[in-house]
């Protein structure tokens, strides 16, 4: 009815000024972290909040295990490293744990993600630095976000590396290796090498030509006495600060969607996919018409020149008969002109002879 419709769009109105509230109190940039089940996520979070991720009063909760402790979407702002511009960081449950809801999870990220976020300035896909490959978990996750936010959200991405210790000791074992080794080998297990192994399988298993940036961020390097390491606290502020540019100097920003919002924009896209389709049918069949009608065509005139040909043959070889019988003329002409100089020789001759009788 008219009344229920009205309420029904003032309910749509209303939710949009509230979904609009909630963004607006969200400041930029807006990071927003993915990845699998114990690969560090809300640690590093918690770090680049300023917060000691082994510390119990930080924003998002940290806890070890196979399963995920971060089991809903979570969102939290605060100065950068602790003492920078305000910014706001979103922390998202891990995919492929023990639990075996990841579909819930999904459901539930996306809801809060377009619904009181809106948008993000960057995607910090966090990956594990002691574990080089994709997980089938990782793997699902990934390929479920992709069918969920498109190909676009790849453009936004940045891999933030965790648990990737920069301590001299091992920043050393990892240049001795290299040293021994050889740059690049299997052996070699460096941050290039990091980065070779993880952008070539992101491409081979998504189709994907980007060359990504890639962050080291050991979050544990913001604990305890870690923060009196000078070398980590340098090391922390590089690849840190490489998150910070990605996400401050993109002008663009990536929406979005919920799951139904998703399903429907799909189902437009496969009515306009239905409509094209059908035009595009409709064009083959004129074009197959047209076609048709010029090959009826060009039989009809094929047929016409082997009839001309014909003709033209024919006409030829009456040509050819003409020119027989002109030289049978002409030679009977020449044997005419003789035979009239004999006759007129002998009238010649005989007029003579009367000219001599008389």
């Amino acid at each position: 009815t008219m009344r229920s419709s009205s309420a029904w769009v003032l309910q749509l109105v209303l939710f949009s000024m509230i979904a609009r509230r909630w963004a607006e109190e969200y400041p930029e940039p807006r990071i927003v972290a993915v990845g699998a089940t114990g690969v560090g996520k809300s640690s590093l979070v918690n770090a680049l909040l300023g917060c000691d991720p082994r510390g119990s009063e930080c924003l998002f909760g940290v806890c070890g295990g196979t399963d995920s402790c971060t089991n809903q979407t979570a969102i939290g702002s605060g100065p950068w490293l602790g003492d920078g511009a305000d910014f706001t960081a979103v922390d998202t449950p891990g995919f492929g744990d023990s639990s075996g809801s990841d579909n819930k999870l999904i459901e539930e990220m996306m809801d809060v993600l377009d619904g009181k976020l809106g948008y993000a300035n960057a995607i910090l896909l966090v990956l594990e630095g002691s574990t080089p490959r994709f997980s089938s978990g990782l793997y699902d996750m990934l390929r479920v976000m992709t069918s969920i936010f498109g190909d676009s959200w790849w453009q936004f991405m940045l891999i933030g590396v965790s648990k990737w210790p920069y301590d001299q000791a091992s920043i050393d074992k990892r240049q001795e290796d290299c040293d021994y080794y050889g740059d690049p080998s299997e052996n070699c297990k460096n941050e290039a090498w990091f980065r070779r192994e993880f952008n070539r399988q992101l491409q081979d298993k998504f189709g994907i030509t980007k060359n990504f940036t890639f962050a080291f961020m050991d979050s544990y390097s913001q604990s305890g006495p870690e923060l009196g390491d000078e070398v980590q606290q340098q090391h922390w502020q590089d690849e840190t600060q490489l998150l910070w540019d990605h996400a401050t100097l993109n002008d663009d920003t990536f929406e979005f969607l919920t799951i139904d919002e998703v399903l429907e924009e799909n189902q437009l896209c496969k009515e306009e996919n239905q409509r094209l389709h059908n035009i595009i049918d409709e064009n083959i069949t004129l074009l197959f018409n047209y076609v048709q009608a010029n090959t009826d065509q060009i039989s009809t005139t094929q047929e016409e020149l082997s009839l001309i040909d014909i003709k033209v043959d024919s006409t030829q070889a009456q040509v050819d008969i003409n020119i027989i019988n002109i030289d049978a003329l002409e030679v009977a002409g020449e044997s005419t002109r003789t035979d009239l100089q004999s006759v007129s020789a002998q009238v010649d001759i005989n007029k003579n002879d009367i000219d001599a009788l008389e």
